[in-house]
């Protein structure tokens, strides 16, 4: 069922309702305007995508460097490997995409010069499976780092990192030292959202007010339970569509659970198996005020910045105060998969 969302006022007081209650959207927006540079840090899962296509307003040419490496590398085979089953060994080729990169180096730059659009975006360039950058991975960050800069000249630039790169030093220094920061204070964090961005965002999909009241108790601010409003709003910018659907509560729930569950198996590669447990027995401090290190009643530490790094887990404010929130929805999930497992 369509809704009839879709006109044109609708449009632009649904744009002005996001640049209000979506901080990234409006933090963006104000980058973008100067220094002509915004650089995104998030986790996994936490809407940056689609929330940097609602902040720029339009399509933008994105420069994927591990989907670029891999499309290339896929040719130069001769079995007719998948990409989908390169990306298992991407990890191993790192130094064939550095190689890579500096070959075709001027191309790609010269190709995103040329390109007729205002603004370029850089995405997948600091990803590996350790803490932070080796030296090798460091080098291609470095590159992508320096191409922005100078399209930059022309253009605006967008570039989402993530936390093993925020991790590196000779990120962030080059980062700072191409003009694209001025400090770590610039980078712009997505996080959980706010009940008003939560309830705002359900009521342009129709739901009513008890499917909103559970979808919010489950949520507690969860990007990833409202990627199904965020992926149609992308639609609608795009022109993809001209008039919003209606959402159903099951449909947003669907769509959590499989990006719930891909973030858990991202954090599990990345951060190791212990960061479900981890997530479980960070439940028992709902409410708390963050801190470097919580104990549980059980007195076992909980590093509450690798919990935060999974996307699953954030921090909201309630009258200033900040409070350490693992989302019912989450814990719900694990717990249904662990059941299932067994």
């Amino acid at each position: 069922t369509q809704s009839t969302w879709g006109d044109q006022s609708r449009k632009c007081a649904i744009m002005e309702v996001l640049l209000q209650e979506l901080p990234v959207v409006v933090q963006v927006r104000k980058s973008l305007d100067n220094p002509a540079a915004a650089v995104v840090l998030g986790a996994p899962s936490t809407a940056k995508t689609e929330q940097l296509i609602l902040a720029i307003g339009k399509a933008v040419p994105v420069l994927d460097l591990r989907q670029r490496f891999l499309e290339h590398y896929a040719e130069q085979l001769t079995d007719r490997t998948e990409i989908k089953a390169l990306r298992g060994r991407y990890s191993q080729l790192k130094e064939t995409e550095n190689t890579w990169l500096k070959a075709s180096y001027e191309q790609i730059l010269e190709e995103l010069s040329n390109n007729d659009a205002d603004t370029i975006l850089f995405d997948e360039f600091d990803l590996c499976t350790d803490a932070c950058l080796s030296p090798v991975e460091q080098d291609t960050a470095t590159l992508i780092v320096k191409m922005a800069a100078e399209l930059r000249r022309t253009k605006k630039v967008v570039l989402i990192i993530h936390f093993q790169g925020f991790r590196t030093p000779s990120l962030m220094r080059d980062l700072q030292t191409n003009g694209l920061i001025q400090t770590e204070s610039d980078l712009i964090r997505t996080g959980f959202l706010s009940p008003v961005a939560e309830s705002r965002l359900l009521a342009l999909f129709g739901l009513d007010n008890e499917s909103t009241n559970r979808i919010m108790a489950d949520a507690q601010g969860l990007p990833a339970a409202y990627m199904a409003c965020f992926l149609q709003l992308n639609e609608l910018v795009l022109g993809r569509i001209t008039t919003l659907p209606l959402l159903s509560e099951q449909e947003l729930r669907q769509t959590a659970a499989r990006v719930i569950q891909t973030s858990l198996h991202v954090a599990k590669l990345i951060q190791g198996k212990h960061i479900v447990s981890s997530i479980l027995k960070a439940a028992n401090l709902n409410e708390q005020p963050p801190s470097d290190s919580m104990h549980t009643e059980d007195n076992l530490s909980v590093n509450e910045d690798e919990l935060l790094e999974t996307g699953l887990v954030g921090v909201r404010y309630d009258n200033g105060q900040a409070k350490f929130v693992v989302p019912v929805m989450v814990v719900n999930i694990i717990q249904r998969s662990s059941r299932t497992a067994s």
